[in-house]
């Protein structure tokens, strides 16, 4: 085998995840996805379609090598031969052909160079040994099936809790309803991770989708990893390095996803995640899953924002990357969701999220909205971290009303849980309750 022909087998296995021999429509675009969010659905569709020679909707390393060894538009044209090579190109206005011979030439380049953005998927032996290396303690909640509603997810502990500077935050993450012998599991998760150099981080994440409790599974673990593996020491540039560390779990959940025949194309999870040393918070947030710090008089000192598509902000985005967004009115409960354009899916009602690559296309996005936050010296503020399930119908200044923490957090936490229980009932009946997550910690 030539040189030339292992670079493309190399390229061509970077394209084939689960190894099969052939590139399939999911696979390519997880992998174009994971490159660049500037691949959109109609871009994806015309790439895919130079690509699949045979038309037979699978890509083998045949058609690969022929098309990564042919000249690219751009060549074609300076050679004077486009008409006779690619005659599909002549339906192309001149800025189309313009934009598409860029795209390939681009691609090309990053095939060849191995620059395609997907992270290693992470074995269970690298995630350990970050926590026993980096950390001090980390807990997250155990995948586990066949839970009953109410039924409290259990833990899995690495480490020792005792170099906490205060108590371990109190969390409960319980199933929820969906219909008479619902066995569906609980798509809520949580971690709690204190690392070695005295820094905690804490979060609650909300899956959604057939699989979305492997997204949050799997995010819960991965966002503190790479937090804890930055490119450079994360206490440098904190907000940065929040912002790194969700987006290599994305890119690492795609392939990992992938790898295990997980469905991340329409499954997703939203993503709460606080960090936190001395009098210092810094907030990072996707989707709808909500963190607030209010004081002991119940006033709201700061409180992550929702990113939903009726949001003015986050609607331009989505609208600009050719999406659209729907108004639905059930029974006088209105929602809004994002769709592909003249199609039936994704259907998110939130505008970020890790997983979720269907929406990816049409911009919703795995990044952050990350800020920092001062405590006060005084009134003893406290941090409360939930999933929708919570602030579906209890809103930011009544939960903290609820937060009596004279009585400790653990009775705290309760307390919540059981009023989002009961606001499920008055609302939905006994059919459907969410699965409901809430943590608090006093800071």
């Amino acid at each position: 085998m030539t040189e030339t022909e292992d670079e493309i087998s190399l390229s061509f296995k970077r394209f084939d995840l689960d190894g099969n021999g052939t590139i399939d429509r999911e696979e390519f675009a997880h992998v174009l996805n994971a490159a660049s969010s500037t691949w959109t659905v109609d871009k994806i569709d015309k790439l895919w379609n130079d690509l699949d020679a045979n038309g037979d909707n699978v890509i083998s390393l045949e058609e690969f090598s022929d098309w990564l060894l042919k000249p690219s538009a751009a060549e074609l044209q300076r050679r004077g031969s486009r008409k006779l090579k690619e005659p599909s190109l002549e339906k192309l206005s001149e800025e189309d052909f313009k934009k598409r011979s860029q795209d390939l030439v681009a691609l090309k380049l990053s095939i060849k160079h191995g620059d395609l953005g997907l992270e290693d998927t992470l074995t269970k032996e690298d995630l350990e040994k970050t926590w026993a290396e980096l950390t001090e303690y980390h807990a997250h909640g155990k995948l586990v099936e066949d839970q009953n509603q109410g039924d409290l997810r259990p833990w899995e502990v690495f480490g020792d809790p005792s170099g906490f500077p205060s108590a371990l935050p109190s969390v409960e993450c319980r199933k929820g309803h969906k219909g008479a012998g619902d066995k569906t599991p609980n798509q809520d998760n949580f971690s709690i991770t204190r690392f070695k150099n005295g820094y905690t981080l804490l979060c609650v994440f909300d899956g959604h989708g057939t699989d979305g409790h492997h997204t949050s599974y799997r995010t819960v673990q991965t966002v503190p990893h790479f937090l804890a593996t930055s490119s450079s020491d994360f206490t440098e540039d904190i907000e940065d390095a929040l912002q790194e560390a969700f987006t290599k779990a994305q890119s690492e959940l795609v392939k990992y996803t992938i790898e295990n025949h997980i469905d991340v194309q329409e499954s997703g999870t939203t993503a709460a995640a606080v960090l936190w040393k001395d009098r210092t918070v810094w907030l990072a947030t996707a989707g709808d899953s909500r963190a607030v710090i209010f004081d002991s008089s119940k006033a709201i000192l700061t409180e992550t924002r929702d990113h939903k598509p009726d949001d003015k902000a986050e609607a331009a985005r989505i609208l600009s990357s050719g999406g659209e967004i729907t108004r639905h009115d059930i029974g006088g409960v209105v929602n809004h969701r994002v769709y592909q354009k003249g199609k039936v899916f994704p259907g998110l009602c939130m505008t970020r999220s890790l997983g979720d690559c269907s929406g990816k296309v049409v911009g919703v996005i795995a990044e952050p909205e990350v800020y920092s936050y001062e405590l006060p010296a005084e009134n003893d503020p406290c941090l409360v971290i939930a999933s929708d399930g919570v602030w579906e119908f209890i809103a930011s200044k009544k939960l903290a009303k609820l937060c009596k923490l004279e009585q400790g957090s653990a009775k705290v936490v309760d307390r919540i849980m059981k009023e989002s229980a009961k606001q499920w009932r008055m609302h939905e009946g006994s059919e459907y309750c969410d699965d409901i997550t809430c943590m608090i910690l006093a800071l």
